[in-house]
């Protein structure tokens, strides 16, 4: 079920509301939740939420009475104090429930536990009194303790302890769905490398924030190059605090979307700025319908800015088109470019490559709407040509990466299929494309896109396509793993033909894996660009 569903469940089954806020869904919730348990026939029911830790005698009760007679086990993860106590805090603060740190820690340690703030921690954080309580209606033996790996363990470590005490294979599972609650991505590197110059920098999240994860920043500091950063970098949740966001006069801003393009320029009144950065990573109206969407983030590009174009490419689009900083003369006076990072794959084992039975083919699958630019649907049709036409035929395994949804087998026609597979955690995702020999990833954009460049350094022969400026031969200068065709069902299925009969090329894919391209925030971040990026912040 989902994590929203469990919330609105222990809600009603320990009748609280949200920070004053009654959940209309939680009404019943628990009940319901109970009956889809009562009536699974898998192996095992998982129900998760944090606030069941503070439940109370009746509430534990009414828990395991209404599971009956099922066999109910009760699960604690804990972790260490060190990190759980700052953790607590920080999801205080983001819930609009404030007290400064040193407070904080004074209300925790006093001995007595008497003010509301020790009381609340305590309850859900002391092991001894949270099992003590569930074991008055669940037996001693159906108790477990899980504890929380530490910092720089294995990523799947946890997920491995929890499989143990429920009793089912970890590796019989996808745990690569991506983490809703952390957007990540090289606005956070940029801010990164702008605070190890000195310069204090903040954060400022516009959209909602859901409920995050106690270990948020962990997740966010175990992306490459990113480790730290939260200890140099302010992160002000500005849509969900109650007073309006502090700004000085002498305040810079960068906008990283369309949207958040307005707030910058609405920004600029309250600071001595003519101009905010505007970090262009796409031509967005591009990811849009034409329609309102469309129209306004067109619109986002004749606000007062400066440019920090993702790629050179893109910037040229701007340039050729007139567009934004390039709307008038003098647009590379006020902008830049840069490559983004993209994952450091391993070079590709020569024996590896030569040996790999059966071959194996990986299509970036990304049906869902937000990501039509991706052309799901030209790439299925160009496959199913391929086959067709003979390629794939001796024995090859298909694959699909990149949705969001649960994976699902694809019918290509003809006796093939390809299975989908969720998109991966950035370790993972890596050795997975290392384990395939042939990749087809699409984007009807200027932007190259960061998949066809890690899919050449992994050693595989890419078929991507091209666009305006977006050329075979501008692409054949990244990698010569690179198969560009124009955006059609036959000629991205002759690009698939070809990469199919060169798979067993290892000498031109080895050769190909050298990408002409950044593979780390350093180097893409480098000091000439830094020096750059402030030059572009003043105006």
């Amino acid at each position: 079920d989902s994590t929203a569903a469990h919330s609105a469940a222990v809600l009603d089954l320990r009748e609280l509301d949200f920070a004053g806020y009654d959940d209309p869904d939680a009404e019943g919730a628990w009940a319901a939740v109970a009956a889809a348990a009562r009536d699974w026939r898998g192996q095992a029911v998982v129900i998760s939420h944090e606030l069941l830790a503070a439940a109370n005698a009746e509430s534990i009760e009414r828990a395991v009475a209404a599971l009956a007679p099922h066999e109910v086990h009760v699960i604690l993860t804990a972790r260490d104090l060190g990190r759980q106590v700052p953790a607590v805090w920080q999801e205080m603060v983001k819930n609009q429930r404030g007290v400064d740190y040193a407070s904080y820690l004074a209300h925790l340690t006093d001995p007595s536990r008497k003010g509301r703030t020790a009381r609340i921690f305590w309850r859900q954080q002391d092991i001894g009194g949270v099992l003590g309580h569930w074991s008055e209606f669940v037996p001693a033996p159906q108790i477990h303790l899980i504890t929380v790996p530490p910092s720089g363990s294995s990523p799947t470590l946890l997920w491995e302890r929890m499989c143990t005490v429920i009793g089912i294979e970890p590796d019989g599972y996808d745990t690569t769905v991506p983490r809703t609650n952390v957007s990540l991505g090289l606005a956070e590197d940029l801010a990164r490398k702008l605070a190890e110059a000195g310069h204090r920098v903040r954060i400022v999240t516009v959209d909602p924030t859901p409920p995050l994860p106690d270990d948020w920043r962990e997740q966010v500091e175990a992306y490459s190059g990113l480790a730290g950063a939260l200890g140099r970098i302010e992160v002000a949740f500005a849509r969900d605090q109650g007073d309006p966001l502090a700004v000085s006069p002498d305040d810079r801003f960068v906008a990283t979307t369309w949207w958040t393009a307005y707030h910058a320029r609405n920004a600029l009144e309250q600071t001595n700025a003519e101009r905010f950065l505007y970090l262009i990573q796409e031509y967005e109206p591009f990811t849009f319908p034409m329609g309102s969407h469309a129209a306004l983030a067109a619109e986002s590009y004749r606000f007062p800015h400066t440019a920090l174009f993702s790629t050179e490419l893109l910037r040229d689009y701007f340039r050729r088109h007139g567009l934004g900083v390039y709307a008038a003369a003098g647009g590379d006076a006020i902008s830049a470019s840069f490559d983004n990072a993209i994952t450091a794959i391993d070079p590709p084992d020569a024996a590896a490559l030569a040996g790999r039975r059966p071959r194996r083919l990986l299509f970036y699958a990304r049906p869902e709407p937000h990501a039509a630019r991706n052309m799901y649907e030209l790439g299925v049709l160009a496959l199913s040509r391929a086959l067709e036409r003979g390629a794939f035929a001796d024995g090859w395994s298909l694959h699909g990466i990149g949705t969001v949804g649960s994976g699902r087998r694809l019918d290509l026609g003809g006796g093939a299929s390809m299975d989908l597979l969720p998109r991966s955690a950035q370790a993972a995702y890596g050795q997975r494309l290392r384990e395939h020999d042939v990749g087809l990833a699409l984007m009807f954009t200027p932007h190259p896109s960061l998949v066809p460049l890690e899919m050449a350094s992994a050693g595989m022969l890419t078929v991507t396509n091209t666009f305006e400026n977006k050329t075979a031969e501008a692409l054949a200068s990244i990698s010569s793993n690179l198969i560009a065709a124009e955006p059609g069902i036959e000629s991205v299925a002759g690009a698939l033909c070809e990469a199919a009969a060169g798979a067993d090329d290892v000498e031109r894919r080895l050769r190909g894996s050298d990408v002409r391209w950044s593979r780390d925030w350093d180097t893409s971040f480098g000091d000439e660009l830094l020096a750059r990026v402030l030059s572009l912040l003043e105006g």
